[in-house]
């Protein structure tokens, strides 16, 4: 029988169970996908003992939109998710320009080694001052 590797996270949300009041942690793909996204909102030098974690990305929300600033979004996407993510396996990363909204739709798609299923991020992404 082969060992089925469970993960589990904090959820940061903080949102308390309704009958004992304790954290609810997530599990599995639920962790995963929040450990994808916590890599991408982080910026370079945020972590105060590990500063090379990071994408940048929201650095680039501050550049003219474009296509070059897309494909560098993408791009730093898959950089952090390569680096850092070491449970997953990227498929795609793509980001899609949202003029009305001045910001990127982001869809992240991967398989998580440990579960055989593939999953989605979709999160949009805008400049915040």
């Amino acid at each position: 029988m082969p060992v089925v590797k469970k993960y589990k996270d904090l959820d940061l949300d903080f949102i308390p169970h309704p009958v004992s009041g304790d954290l609810l942690p997530l599990k599995d793909a639920d962790a995963v996908k929040r450990s994808v996204r916590n890599l991408i909102l982080t910026g370079l030098y945020e972590r105060v003992f590990q500063p090379k974690i990071g994408s940048g990305v929201r650095e680039l929300l501050f550049e003219l939109i474009n296509p070059l600033t897309q494909k560098s979004i993408e791009i730093a996407i898959e950089d952090v998710l390569r680096k850092h993510e070491k449970r997953i396996t990227l498929i795609s990363t793509l980001a899609s320009v949202n003029t009305e909204e001045n910001g990127y739709n982001i869809t992240i798609t991967f398989s998580v080694d440990a579960i055989s299923e593939i999953l989605v991020v979709d999160m949009f992404l805008e400049r915040v001052r």
